[in-house]
């Protein structure tokens, strides 16, 4: 049952008498609510606007995180002569590991060649399409389906405080 406007203003006491909260008693209470994975992720998402995770994968350790929407754009750009091809969700698969992509054992998986997100995500996304495999590329896909899905998680609980 959702609490009511009065229950998460103000507290019973023991005497039957009622206590207003302050905002402090009430964040704490909503924040012991929220599991630690959890809140570490919205705790990321709220400062840093992204999640990012750590993960190893065929004897290599790969960093990965969540997208803005430049790079989102980015890849739709470079998904658009895949349009209605075969290759149209592995080049969308590729496309978005390249641009999630931050690092494979503690190295960048190249250095951009500027600041516009449209150039370095088409810069890994050609290397990657041109020296991966599939099973590896699928892989990590899989691995940012994940952590999109923990973002989503983590703005359910930002959405329900």
């Amino acid at each position: 049952m959702e609490p009511d406007f009065f229950s998460e203003f103000f507290e019973e006491t023991s005497e039957g008498n009622y206590a207003i909260l302050t905002e402090d008693e009430r964040n704490n209470e909503l924040e012991s609510e929220i599991s630690p994975p959890v809140r570490a992720n919205l705790d990321n998402l709220l400062m840093n606007g992204r999640i990012s995770e750590t993960f190893s994968f065929a004897g290599h350790e790969f960093v990965m995180r969540t997208l803005t929407i430049g790079e989102e754009l980015a890849i739709t750009d470079i998904c658009g002569p895949y349009e209605g091809t075969l290759g149209q969700a592995r080049a969308l698969a590729t496309a978005t590991v390249a641009a999630a992509l931050e690092s494979v054992d503690g190295m960048p998986l190249m250095q951009s060649i500027g600041p516009d997100p449209n150039s370095s995500v088409r810069q890994k996304f050609n290397f990657i399409k041109n020296k991966w495999y599939w099973n590896v590329v699928g892989h990590l896909y899989q691995q940012y389906i994940v952590l999109v899905e923990k973002q989503l998680v983590a703005f359910e609980a930002l959405q329900g405080k």
